[in-house]
């Protein structure tokens, strides 16, 4: 029997027998109701819940991947508004919210490469006596984090397999009327290359009609981090496709330097077009007038240039997606775009709360690699010195949690006063002194 309500069979399910960051998921199909309505505000109440609860500050719970066929069922329903709003939070139900700051393709690591937790359960709940009990006992506490750390990779990756599971829905949104939900569609579809010959086809296929410039736009960053995100830096049809647009003299500017982006993801970019990404960063100005202005927030990606179109990577940071992909690049390979980021990152007036550059320039001048921090400062080479000595007078290391988090990843000193001490190691008595003397 066909119905018009896409919940139908919801309160089938005991909810109640879920948990999220709140407890109990019975209150998950009141949301899941309010999402579809009509009315604004009501709508707005219903995502705010959605976001507390199945998803709290980016951590998923097991009510979370048993809401995502529901949320799918409420995309396809012909007459849902603001579809832009369900396909946004596809993305950060299937990655967690730090995630899609990261280069364009890493996100995707802790999920589709995790392939030990195919078909994982959880670890039973523990009782509040049990909880109590463990408080007093260090061993037993330690215990009770590494069960809850297991219970959220487990439900980080149900999460993102039940979200993969429904990429047709994704897909169909592509064939949307609306501009910026064909735009959301493409930029969704970004984060799954275990799909990716069935999204290249459709994404492709969107493309060879697609008028919209930021649609086309968000089209060609995702089909590179897809192909990055498989390890393929060939010439394939896609880089042959963003070399033509680069080069056709039709184009605006916007799209050569989104297309100059992805093939430096690609590693398929020429010096010209590696300029072109760094003048972002060098130069304010430049496509400032696909930015909202500064100290306004992005409201759904939209750009302020043109209305009733998105381009959703970076919540249309332009500066912010330079630099995110810049710091994937090599500083042996590329001493000037590591100078660059180190001098911007450390400039006089730089924000401590946006430091997205110093974790790009960390990234380009370790590449990756960890360290040998047994062996001293003095065996580093002189750009990983420089940007050593550029966080000791810094001095705000612990400001933030991401850049705690990239010097950890990379087995660096992660404290000021760490910093400090292992700049000392070094022979020479000048990397000795304290930086504040050497200011004044």
């Amino acid at each position: 029997m066909e119905t018009n309500d896409p919940l139908t069979g919801i309160d089938d399910i005991d909810w109640s027998s879920f948990d999220h960051a709140y407890g109990s998921a019975a209150d998950v199909p009141p949301y899941l109701r309010k999402i579809q309505s009509a009315d604004e505000e009501e709508r707005q109440l219903g995502w705010s819940g959605l976001y507390a609860n199945i998803y709290h500050q980016g951590t998923r719970y097991n009510a979370t991947p048993i809401a995502i066929p529901f949320l799918y069922k409420i995309l396809d329903f012909p007459t849902t508004p603001k579809k832009e709003e369900f396909l946004e939070y596809f993305v950060m139900l299937s990655l967690g919210g730090l995630n899609t700051g990261k280069p364009l393709g890493t996100g995707i690591t802790p999920w589709n490469k995790r392939k030990e937790l195919e078909g994982a359960e959880e670890m039973p709940k523990m009782t509040q006596e049990e909880l109590e009990a463990a408080m007093d006992d260090e061993v037993a506490w330690e215990a009770v984090k590494q069960r809850t750390s297991y219970n959220r990779h487990v439900w980080g990756y149900q999460s993102y397999r039940a979200v993969q599971a429904g990429l047709d829905s994704i897909i169909a949104c592509l064939d949307n009327e609306s501009a910026s939900v064909r735009a959301y569609a493409a930029y969704a579809l970004a984060w799954f290359p275990d799909e990716q010959v069935k999204i290249n086809l459709a994404m492709f296929r969107l493309l060879d009609g697609e008028q919209d410039f930021a649609v086309r736009a968000t089209a060609f960053v995702s089909l590179s981090a897809l192909q990055a995100a498989v390890g393929d830096f060939s010439e394939t049809l896609l880089v042959k496709r963003l070399r033509a647009v680069y080069s056709d003299n039709q184009s605006i500017e916007f799209l050569r330097f989104i297309c100059s982006i992805c093939l430096v993801k690609l590693r398929s970019h020429t010096p010209e077009q590696l300029s072109l990404v760094t003048r972002k960063l060098i130069d304010e100005t430049y496509l400032q007038d696909y930015e909202l202005p500064n100290g306004m927030d992005s409201e759904e990606g939209k750009l302020s240039k043109f209305a009733g179109t998105a381009f959703p990577f970076m919540g249309n940071k332009l500066n912010k997606l330079a630099t995110m992909e810049l710091g994937s690049l090599k500083g042996s390979e590329n001493p000037d775009v590591a100078r660059l980021l180190i001098t911007l990152a450390f400039k006089p007036g730089a924000s401590v709360w946006d430091i997205s550059t110093i974790e790009a320039a960390l990234n380009v001048v370790f590449e990756g690699v960890e360290p040998n921090i047994e062996a001293g400062y003095d065996s580093f080479s002189l750009m990983q010195q420089e940007l050593i000595e550029s966080l000791v007078k810094y001095n705000n290391t612990s400001g933030t949690t991401s850049l705690w988090y990239t010097l950890r990843e990379l087995k660096l000193p992660q404290s000021d006063d760490e910093l400090r001490k292992f700049k000392a190691t070094s022979a020479d008595p000048s990397n000795h002194m304290d930086p504040e003397a050497e200011v004044n």
